[in-house]
């Protein structure tokens, strides 16, 4: 074989190292310009392209009231797609379009918003309760709240104490059907310490079997034939009981929701006809499958409740410092989640976003 060997001295190499090294060094950093040029200009053709969205569709409005004052009609019944609205205020927010367009998006928005408010004052069920945060939520990220009127600081209040009103409306709702129910919620409950104390235990096997497993000194053969066997029959009966536990809740699930649907629509039908004209009918078309949701989220929180109070048990028997790191993990956790997703949003809104 042919011998390349350059005879090269310490200084040469030293030289070609360094010319190496910047030659990788630009090119990185050229690659790096090139891709944030390219996502800058991306993010100015799109910012414009939302621009002129935003100018068609204020166009669109405009010309259509005009129309409506044309044919000699009222305009205030005349509401636009908050939904397409909102979208375009949210996107050109982000964005950063001309404020004067995003501006005009919004004091559209805000002029539905209060006849929204006006209207839904005016009821008190659960339906509207809920459609009243949800407006609030979107007034507040907008900052319109000093646009909104006087039935705003109506509305907040209102929002302020529906927590407490919707506490006191799952307190009665509890009592409904409370027989069934409690019957379904402690044969939940069983299944579900049950399913614990099984999983508990084969956590424990698992340990003794891979002390056993690794110390081949002093354990003999049969004993380890013996955890594994035992291990095995009660990974089979945790799955069977977790299986049942499932089947048991959702029939039980079933069963209580038709009761109570039952039960609601006895009381409804003899509500005089007042009633259903100033609410209307559509929220009770839905009883069904709320109650059919709410009644899956009441089984599935009481099995994670105690499905987690078993599992800190049994970190807290082995070593109760861990109970406090995993816990300081899991709320950490949450904090760290929160804050990137914050950067995440600003990095978005400042356009270095994947386009």
């Amino acid at each position: 074989m042919p011998n390349f060997n350059l005879n090269i001295n310490p200084q040469q190499k030293k030289g070609l190292y360094v010319t190496a090294a910047a030659s990788c060094l630009l090119v990185l950093v050229g690659g790096m310009g090139r891709a944030a040029f390219t996502t800058r200009r991306k993010f100015l053709e799109r910012r414009r392209e939302h621009e002129q969205n935003m100018l068609s569709w204020l166009n669109r409005q405009t010309r259509e009231q005009d129309l409506i004052e044309a044919h000699q009609q009222d305009t205030s019944s005349y509401r636009i797609d908050q939904d397409k609205a909102y979208a375009l205020w949210q996107e050109g927010k982000q964005l950063r379009c001309n404020d004067e367009v995003v501006a005009r998006v919004r004091g559209m928005l805000v002029k539905e918003w209060q006849m929204d408010i006006e209207e839904w004052l005016q009821y008190t069920d659960f339906m509207y309760e809920q459609k009243l945060a949800e407006l609030i939520e979107k007034v507040e990220a907008a900052g319109a709240s000093a646009f909104m009127g006087p039935k705003w600081k109506e509305a907040k209040h209102r929002n302020e104490l529906t927590w407490w009103h919707n506490l006191h409306q799952f307190v009665k709702f509890l009592f409904i059907q409370s027989r069934m129910r409690i019957v379904s919620l402690v044969a939940t409950a069983a299944l579900a310490a049950v399913s614990s104390s099984i999983s508990t235990k084969l956590s424990s096997i698992e340990d003794s079997l891979l002390q056993a497993v690794t110390n081949q000194v002093s354990t003999d053969l049969p004993y380890i034939l013996n955890l594994a066997a035992a291990e095995l029959a009660l990974t089979l009966t945790s799955n069977l009981v977790e299986y049942v536990s499932c089947a048991v809740s959702d029939y039980l699930v079933e069963r209580t929701s038709v009761r109570m649907l039952r039960h609601i629509y006895m009381k409804v039908i003899h509500f005089d006809s007042e009633f259903f004209d100033r609410h209307g009918i559509d929220q009770f078309m839905s009883f069904y499958d709320d109650i059919s949701e709410s009644e899956n989220s009441l089984h599935t929180a009481l099995r994670a409740a105690i499905d987690l109070s078993t599992r800190l048990v049994m970190i807290y028997k082995r070593s109760p410092h861990l109970v406090v790191c995993v816990l300081g993990f899991s709320f950490f956790q949450r904090f760290v989640e929160k804050r990137l997703n914050a950067v995440r949003d600003c990095l978005t809104g400042c356009g270095f976003q994947a386009c």
